[in-house]
């Protein structure tokens, strides 16, 4: 299975991209950041992950998104 890139799009964008291809969504963090619900990184087992990069299938991500401030 290869991530798709869900980096710089919506999470609602993200989490639909994501489950079409047979991943998991886990927990959602947020850091300061001005694109609010902006996807800036993608964690599996803690590690962050790339687009392109091979992961298993169904796996569950974790999404890093910013949270509007500055």
């Amino acid at each position: 299975m290869i991530l798709p890139d869900v980096i710089q799009i919506t999470r609602r964008s993200a989490e639909s991209s994501l489950r079409a291809v047979g991943l998991e969504i886990g927990e959602i963090l947020y850091q300061d950041n001005i694109g609010k619900d902006m996807v800036l990184d993608v964690l599996h087992q803690g590690e962050k992950i790339f687009p392109g990069q091979k992961i298993p299938m169904n796996s569950e991500l974790d999404l890093i998104l910013g949270n509007g401030k500055r």
